[in-house]
């Protein structure tokens, strides 16, 4: 069996957008029936998951069992075929994955802290993954 691909979402706490684009990516993969691909976010820091991130990704569905935060350094840049960032330019990410190929810097806003706002940036960030992973069909 062919090893999977791997897509890596990072941002700075690992508590929010990337952990949205995390889940949303493997809804949609299953829907575009898209196979061979694993998902995994991170952040440059390791924080908690926000709680309202959970909730709106419930709200559609998504899977929110296990998710933690994860501090980028427990991962090897080289193991990675896409990088995905919502740190913005020059904001310490470090070089290994900055500086690879298929390295894209998503500008989405972090949440402030009332659900419309999450579900806003859940929906901004589901729209440029279904437009990611189209690009990703076998």
């Amino acid at each position: 069996m062919a090893e999977k691909k791997k897509i890596m979402y990072v941002c700075f706490k690992n508590a929010s957008r990337s952990q949205m684009a995390e889940v949303l990516t493997k809804i949609e993969l299953e829907s575009q029936n898209i196979q061979g691909w694993e998902v995994e976010s991170s952040g440059l820091n390791a924080a908690e998951v926000n709680g309202s991130a959970i909730e709106v990704l419930r709200e559609i569905g998504g899977d929110v069992n296990g998710l933690y935060s994860k501090p980028i350094s427990n991962y090897e840049a080289n193991s990675y075929q896409h990088v995905i960032s919502f740190c913005g330019p020059n904001s310490g990410v470090p070089e290994q994955w900055a500086s690879k190929q298929t390295f894209e810097d998503w500008l989405v806003d972090n949440p402030s802290g009332s659900l419309e706002d999450f579900r806003k940036v859940r929906d901004d960030i589901a729209a440029k993954v279904k437009q990611f992973v189209s690009t990703l069909k076998n």
